[in-house]
């Protein structure tokens, strides 16, 4: 009861917050001219009562969802589970409606609930798809942005700062006009402009904050700099990245027929991705073609997923279809956690264990053969709720006769029948598994585990009447049906669909020893997918094709980018960066053609069975799928490309095995004379850093520096005690970086080591990473400025210039 306060009209809602929070009824008084409904008016001191209310929320729903259909019309919008969902929601309320008129009131609650799920499932199915539309409003602008920058790159390229923004505006407003016309959810969204706003707040944001860090991370920098010298590699990746992808946008203007026939070729796969190939997922009843099994009847198995119990009100539902002639169901009851269900044999007073009861209705004992198996006493009669059916085994074992009586959970049963376990353990039940119940295990919640992938011996159970069972706090987990005689096999189908789908329920139909399965599982209808991968085949070799061409063309560029201190990876970066921007730029433009596609066909009335995904997930995934093709179309010239910059064999340093405890690692690396003495310093430096245990590799206890020279050469060396991470494994070494210094030649540099601790394993890997950071040290120390390394050298490096005026 509400107690409101009169002369206002209210409208009712209900909600359900499992699994998450989502509408699942409405009463707002609604006609199927005005579907958001005229509300209910409280009158001052009068009570305001509903008659057949489930069959009123039922018609407020539908009245809804018809309204939202209608809408997706419109906009071109395709929802055939809605109608799946709307269909059956209106014969269930036709069904309902003549319950009511004819008295049967209990059906007609039963039929408008089963009306009020299907309408419910289409709401929520409708609001889906609209949702998606127009949230793919906001998506695409994350995509657009970028691609605005890149094409004015692309196209126009201008040098100054706000002429570049002008056009990136112009370019974004004109395309999203554009959607604005071809795609529905920029039409229906009632916050398009809200959406805008968030998304132009959110972008000043980040790049405010981009811009805050930057600055924070630069004083950071500066400041560990002038403490510790410069020891890590001062190139930026976005920075990197930016350079990759300018450079190569002006590689594609160098060459603006074959950029151009790229970009068209991706553009028309992927107008042909989104026009032609439509995906959507449905939850419907599979069906599984008949098995041939030997059943004791022609009916119906239905059971949940991994065996969940039932409702008492389902079994009582389902038993209304016509073609049903008895109805019965299995109990499975278990003891809490992991224990036992004690049973004591009253003649002795003594007290045994059992896994679990077997609830067995007794019409479906006799019909599926279990109670065949009896070889003493007689089975169970419809008012046998105190007696029991032991195994012979259990029976043998206790010494427990017919007629003998045992308590379970106080209450006494006596012992009718006796069944032959072997026989028992032979009977399959419709679906393939043994008839007993299986090794669960039932939780103070009553969530149901299985254990194992077995069924319980019949010596571990003892078989009661179904109710009984029940009553005992077991679960239902299985319903039987035996149908009519004269049911047909089409009949019979047509009930397993029903139930399959209305209920969810997994459903074993068996005709004359024919069984078919029917169970709800989510599908994906995909329409189109032939013609999907037969492009997606043209588009990796056109791309190929360009990339490889792109590859020899440009030797000589390559090889200078290799001059200039480019590696392998840098260079195969370039062709990365090239791949994305056309992939980007192709990828937007095809999205735009192939929505703007079914305009067209609609016009024309032509491939009216492919319908459009506007969704927001087909908006990135479609730009993904054509993303990735094109990136692996680049695979193989990204590696020869690599290759030309580094054409030896080996493209990678490796570092010689050690012998014993002793380790001599040459590094790859030949410092000029002039700079040794610098670099020495400059390790002795980094070193000198590490003398505490903190988030590093290695720390070093003692550390010092020695020369000395002999006939042919001088050998700088710095020494140092060092332990490892990880640090409970006890690594420890002596290690000495020497510098050779020649009379004569080149000079080179080495890592001598001596293992003082650790277990072999762990040593080498933490040697493995001390060589690498030293070789690391090496490059930054490449990199550095003349005056930067003068720190370290005392040489300051000068460069005089001279201007020269012209008169």
């Amino acid at each position: 009861m509400l107690m409101l306060v009169p002369g206002k009209r209210y409208e009712f809602m209900f909600l359900k917050f499992i699994p998450s929070l989502q509408i699942s009824g409405i009463l707002n008084n609604a006609t199927i001219d005005n579907p958001d409904g005229y509300g209910y008016l409280i009158e001052d001191a009068k009570i305001l009562m509903f008659q057949q209310q489930e069959l009123k929320i039922a018609q407020n729903l539908k009245y809804i969802v018809l309204n939202r259909l209608e809408i997706c019309n419109k906009s071109k919008l395709y929802t055939p589970m809605t109608y799946l969902y709307v269909q059956n929601g209106e014969k269930y309320e036709e069904i309902a409606i003549e319950d009511w008129k004819r008295g049967d009131y209990i059906m007609h609650r039963i039929d408008a609930k089963t009306a009020w799920g299907f309408y419910i499932n289409a709401y929520l199915e409708v609001m889906k798809v609209l949702k998606g539309a127009t949230s793919s409003s906001f998506t695409f602008l994350f995509f657009l942005l970028p691609f605005a920058v890149v094409l004015e790159r692309l196209l126009f390229e201008h040098e100054k700062t706000m002429r570049a923004l002008q056009t990136i505006v112009v370019i974004f407003a004109v395309f999203m006009g554009l959607m604005y016309v071809i795609h529905p959810g920029f039409r229906i969204a009632p916050n398009l402009g809200m959406n805008i706003l968030v998304f132009s707040m959110s972008l000043f944001s980040i790049v405010a904050l981009i811009l805050m860090i930057g600055e924070l991370l630069a004083l950071f920098r500066e400041k560990r700099e002038s403490k510790m010298g410069i020891h890590a590699s001062e190139i930026s990746r976005l920075g990197a990245l930016m350079a990759a992808f300018i450079l190569g946008i002006r590689n594609m203007k160098k060459r603006r027929l074959r950029s151009a026939l790229t970009i068209i070729s991706i553009m028309v796969v992927t107008g042909a991705l989104v026009s032609s190939v439509s995906i959507s997922t449905a939850f419907l009843p599979s069906y599984i073609t008949g098995t041939q099994r030997k059943i004791p009847y022609n009916g119906f198995l239905i059971r949940g997923e991994q065996w969940n119990p039932l409702s008492r009100k389902f079994y009582e539902t389902i038993g209304k279809y016509e073609i049903v002639q008895n109805i019965g169901f299995t109990v499975w009851a278990y003891p809490v956690g992991t224990g036992e269900i004690d049973f004591i044999v009253e003649k002795t007073g003594e007290k045994y264990g059992i896994n679990a009861l077997w609830g067995v209705t007794p019409w479906e004992g006799e019909a599926s053969g279990v109670a065949a198996t009896v070889v003493k006493g007689s089975w169970l009669e419809e008012d046998d709720y105190r007696a029991c059916i032991l195994s012979k085994a259990l029976a043998e074992s206790l010494e427990i006769d017919i007629g003998d009586t045992i308590n379970i959970y106080g209450i006494s049963f006596h012992v009718k029948g006796i069944i032959d376990d072997q026989n028992l353990i032979q009977l399959v039940d419709f679906d393939g598994y043994p008839k007993r119940p299986a090794h669960l295990s039932v939780g103070i919640g009553g969530r149901v585990t299985a254990r194992e992938e077995e069924f319980l011996l019949p010596e571990n159970v003892i078989i009661i009447h179904a109710e009984t069972a029940y009553q005992l706090g077991g679960m239902i987990v299985k319903v039987y049906i035996k149908a009519k005689p004269n049911v047909t096999v089409e009949a019979m189908r047509e009930s397993a669909l029903d139930m399959a789908f209305r209920y969810k329920m997994h459903v074993y139909m068996g005709f004359n020893n024919t069984v078919e399965e029917y169970s709800p599982k989510f599908k994906q209808m995909t329409l189109g997918l032939p013609m999907l991968i037969v492009l997606m085949g043209i588009l990796i070799i056109t791309v190929l094709n360009t990339m490889i061409t792109a590859v020899y063309e440009r030797k000589s560029e390559i090889f200078t980018y290799s001059s200039v201190g480019l590696s392998p990876t840098h260079v195969s970066g370039l062709f990365i960066a090239e791949a994305v921007t056309v992939g980007l730029v192709g990828g937007m433009l095809g999205y735009i053609l192939g929505t703007g596609l079914h305009i067209i066909f609609d016009a024309l009335n032509i491939l009216q069975t492919l319908h459009p995904n506007f969704t927001s997930g087909w908006i990135p995934g479609s730009m993904l799928i054509v993303l990735l093709t094109t990136l692996a179309s680049t695979l193989y010239p990204m590696r020869v490309a690599s290759k030309l910059v580094t054409p030896g064999v080996m493209r990678k340093w490796k570092i010689p095995p050690p012998k014993g405890d002793e380790w001599f690692i040459p590094l790859p690396f030949a410092p000029a004379k002039i700079e040794v003495d610098g670099l020495m310093n400059y390790i002795y430096e980094y070193l000198e850093v590490h003398r505490t245990e903190k988030e590093e590799k290695f720390t070093s206890d003692k550390l010092w520096m020695e020369e000395k020279k002999t006939e042919t050469e001088r050998i700088k060396t710095i020494v140092a005690h060092t332990r490892h991470r990880p640090w409970d494994q006890g690594i420890m070494n002596i290690i000495k970086i020497n510098a050779r210094i020649p009379k004569e030649g080149t000079c080179s540099m080495d890592i001598y080591v001596k293992r003082l601790g650790g277990l072999t394993s762990p040593w080498k890997h933490a040697v493995r990473e001390f060589a690498d950071e030293i070789r690391k040290q090496c490059l930054v120390w490449r990199s550095l400025t003349p005056e930067q390394k003068s720190r370290y050298t005392g040489v300051v490096y000068k460069v005089k210039r001279e201007k020269t005026e012209s008169k």
